[in-house]
C-alpha cells in the first residue's frame, strides 16, 4: 500500500508492518560508507543491518550486497530536486514505461502512486 506514514504531518498514521516512515533519527559515520542506509526504529539487536555506523542499533544498511533482503526506503533511493507532492516509493519490478515509473527522472524503479493518473499503482 503506498501512503505517507509514520513521521511529521503523518504521525498519526501509523505505518503497515515493518515499513518506516521518514527518518527521526541520525546515523554517524566517520567515512561515508558505499551502502545505502537508513534509520530503522523498528531496529534490534541482531537483525540485519542494524547498527550500521556501529553507534545506533537504529542505523541500518539497506539494499545492496550482504543486505539486498533488508528493502531501502523510496525517500533513501530516489532522488528529486524538490520533494514531489505526490507518494513515491521503490519498485524494484519496475521499469521505464511502466506506469508510475521513473518518478524522479532518474531511477526507473522510483514510483508515483496513490494519485491520479497513479492511483490504480
Amino acid at each position: 500500500q503506498c501512503r505517507f506514514c509514520g513521521d511529521s504531518i503523518y504521525s498519526s498514521i501509523q505505518c503497515p508492518s515493518g515499513k518506516t516512515g521518514p527518518s527521526t533519527g541520525a546515523c554517524t559515520f566517520d567515512q561515508h560508507p558505499g551502502t545505502p542506509y537508513f534509520w530503522d526504529s523498528s531496529c534490534r539487536h541482531g537483525m540485519l543491518g542494524c547498527l550500521a555506523d556501529g553507534i545506533h542499533e537504529q542505523c541500518r544498511f539497506c539494499g545492496q550486497g550482504p543486505y539486498a533482503q533488508v528493502p531501502c526506503p523510496a525517500y533513501q533511493l530516489c532522488s528529486f530536486a524538490t520533494e514531489p507532492s505526490a507518494p513515491y516509493y521503490w519498485d524494484p519490478h519496475c521499469f521505464v514505461g511502466k506506469l508510475g515509473c521513473k518518478a524522479d527522472g532518474i531511477h526507473a524503479q522510483c514510483r508515483f502512486c496513490g494519485v491520479p493518473p497513479y492511483q490504480d499503482v
